[in-house]
């Protein structure tokens, strides 16, 4: 017996993920969540050496008994509030259309578009969310999905996000060095793209690939000959858009990496690449925090807007897996990563409320890395829509495009 609370416990997010959102989570879940399947698949393991007519309705009334307790608490709930359902989830909002906020002695920090704070100064738990230049705070629900997501996930796991419009902060774990993998191909890059505005060189130089740039994993440029000239700005759409490991170590010897390096100790960070390591690390607030300087970047000259269309276009997106499948049909801008070290993706949310999110782990790239990161990807834009509603602002809604002035066309598709 407790074997099987043990395995309920473990599955109480998922379990609870389902009953509260229905078709949102149950469309195509054998297919898309593994821990769903395992839920199923693991029952004939764990009920290994029980003798199974003794001990199947007791299980079977554990699990009527938890999914009916959980409903019964919000009838129980709405009964003695008259509140509802919604309200009873986020007692901690503001409502969208408030009087004035109750007495407090606390300053109300919102940020704005004018009053950025200093998101490098800002620093992360190891242990417990960080919310940061705000006074909002999530429900305890969706908290405690966050948390509980971490606690299962039992291995090295981050993740930072930041709203742009009002520069409120999200993150746990958020100062902790993971190796990049291909994310790093998006800070690189936009070295590159700073140097070619600075004059220091152009798109239409040309660079010879070489045996010793070959490398296998992502990309196109593995499958030619070496022996052939590539333009730079050719090299940079193959590194962001084919995530090309062969166009990132072309470039990296071409561009150098001591610049690259000079750009990330002026923003105060203290990991590097050089010769011997030629992807590095990052934290996700690093991460994160280069991606605020993408947004602002785009619309500062024309290398930045080829930049950021390369990213609202970039393949391997791992956060369309989840926002597509429960019904959001926003662009994401964005460079992923993933290899033995991690499961990755980082960028920027482009709906009519755009920000940063930032997923890492540290891993061996198993089945239930991916896993962790679709479920606390939406658990993220759960809770920036809960902080949504806090503002007054509207939240994201599913089946509705990123707003047009935030998407180029794809100028550059080859």
């Amino acid at each position: 017996m407790l074997k099987i609370f043990e395995f309920l416990k473990k599955y109480t997010v998922v379990v609870r993920r389902y009953i509260n959102n229905g078709v949102k989570y149950c469309k195509n879940s054998f297919k898309r969540l593994p821990e769903l399947k395992n839920f199923f698949k693991n029952i004939s393991s764990i009920t290994a050496g029980f003798d199974t007519k003794k001990y199947a309705p007791l299980a079977v009334a554990v699990v009527f008994s938890l999914v009916a307790g959980y409903s019964l608490s919000f009838i129980n709930k709405s009964d003695d509030s008259e509140k509802s359902i919604e309200a009873v989830n986020y007692i901690q909002y503001q409502p969208a259309e408030t009087t004035a906020p109750a007495e407090t002695s606390e300053e109300i920090v919102t940020g704005s578009e004018t009053e950025r704070p200093d998101l490098l100064e800002d620093s992360f738990s190891k242990t417990e969310l960080e919310i940061l230049h705000t006074n909002f705070k999530p429900s305890e629900q969706i908290e405690s999905e966050i948390m509980q997501l971490v606690n299962n996930y039992n291995k090295t796991c981050s993740f930072y996000m930041v709203d742009l419009t009002d520069y409120a902060v999200f993150g746990y774990n958020s100062d902790t060095y993971i190796p990049t993998a291909s994310t790093i191909k998006c800070p690189f890059a936009f070295y590159c793209y700073n140097e070619i505005e600075k004059g220091n060189h152009s798109f239409d130089e040309t660079v010879l690939y070489k045996s010793g740039y070959y490398s296998s994993g992502t990309g196109v440029l593995k499958d030619y000959g070496n022996g052939t000239y590539y333009k730079v700005g050719d090299l940079l759409y193959y590194m962001i858009h084919y995530s090309d490991n062969v166009a990132f170590l072309m470039l990296q010897d071409y561009f150098g990496y001591e610049g690259y390096n000079e750009m990330i100790s002026d923003m105060g960070f203290e990991t590097f690449i050089n010769g011997q390591i030629k992807w590095g690390k990052l934290s996700s607030h690093e991460l994160g925090y280069i991606w605020t300087q993408i947004f602002d970047y785009r619309n500062e000259c024309e290398e930045g807007a080829i930049f950021y269309e390369d990213l609202v276009y970039a393949g391997s997106n791992f956060f369309n897996w989840p926002f597509t499948e429960a019904g959001y049909e926003y662009n994401i801008a964005h460079k992923s990563g993933w290899a033995s070290p991690g499961y990755h993706d980082s960028g920027i949310v482009l709906s009519d409320n755009p920000f940063v999110i930032v997923v890492m782990t540290e891993s061996e790239g198993e089945t239930r890395d991916s896993s962790f990161f679709y479920n606390m990807s939406l658990t993220l834009n759960e809770l920036h829509d809960e902080y949504l509603e806090y503002m007054g602002r509207e939240p994201s809604e599913k089946g509705v495009k990123s707003p047009s002035e935030l998407v180029p066309e794809n100028s550059r598709a080859k």
